[in-house]
């Protein structure tokens, strides 16, 4: 975000929000990269913290407000949805940047390119391109109706293998994107009501983004912003019975909401 003569214009303020539990070497990988690389200049850390109890964890919780990066205590049994919520209500900045504990930063403009999206007027939730530390895609936008109630399409896929309309490293209009890397103005999500708390683990971003494409916002994934992600390493799999059952919950709810709108994605064709 520059002017012609190379000065930084005003920034908006944004708050990173990243909640987590335990886990200590991926927070602690995520939190440095945003500090070491990030060249956008008005942003605050945000740590969730959801009852993390390994020593090694909460001597860093400790240790980081030395930092400058707050810890909230979240001590009450995982619901993302009100993790997501909680966060965003105790911050006061213009824009909300929602980022899960497993991701790295590897571009210092990560923040800035996602932020040029979601000043627009126009724009409701912007989404990163994210990774896996091989290299492949794990995300580049969600598709409603693909493999079941909604998915990634190109996953596992080499950028440069790539054989679409938009080029991967584009940015171009999806139905949804993850919050494992997003951002939004405080304003939208607060009229949107923040994340719905009934989709306590799985389905609840891209819930919102469609609830935020109802309201009349393009939702964005922002090809020109990559990231690094650690899927999923960060809580335990629902192939457990109980995750499973509580997935198959979900999943069942989301279509009764969204049933006619998961036949065909608007925006991905495969």
């Amino acid at each position: 975000m520059e002017n012609h003569h190379g000065l930084r214009s005003l920034e908006p303020s944004v708050s990173i929000i990243i909640p987590t539990r335990d886990k200590y070497e991926l927070l602690r990988a995520c939190i440095e990269s945003i500090q070491e690389k990030t060249t956008y200049t008005k942003y605050e850390i945000v740590v969730i913290d959801n009852a993390s109890s390994e020593s090694s964890t909460l001597e860093y919780l400790k240790l980081l407000p030395s930092t400058g990066v707050r810890v909230l205590a979240y001590p009450h049994k995982f619901n993302y949805s009100k993790i997501t919520n909680f966060g965003a209500a105790n911050t006061n900045s213009d824009y909300l940047c929602f980022l899960n504990n497993d991701v790295a930063i590897i571009e210092p403009n990560w923040l800035g390119q996602l932020m040029d999206h979601a000043v627009q007027p126009t724009v409701g939730v912007v989404g990163s391109k994210l990774i896996y530390p091989d290299g492949s895609i794990q995300h580049l936008g969600v598709a409603l109706g693909y493999t079941g109630a909604a998915g990634h399409p190109f996953a596992g896929d080499m950028p440069d293998e790539l054989n679409f309309g938009q080029n991967s490293n584009s940015c171009f209009e999806v139905s949804a994107v993850t919050f494992a890397s997003a951002v939004i103005s405080r304003t939208a999500f607060n009229e949107a009501l923040g994340l719905d708390r009934e989709f306590k683990v799985g389905l609840n971003d891209i819930d919102f983004a469609l609830r935020i494409r109802s309201q009349g916002l393009r939702n964005v994934l922002c090809g020109k912003t990559c990231l690094i992600h650690h899927e999923s390493k960060s809580r335990k799999s629902t192939s457990s019975f109980s995750g499973g059952i509580r997935a198959a919950i979900e999943v069942s709810r989301f279509v009764k909401l969204y049933g006619r709108q998961l036949r065909q994605d608007h925006f991905f064709s495969r």
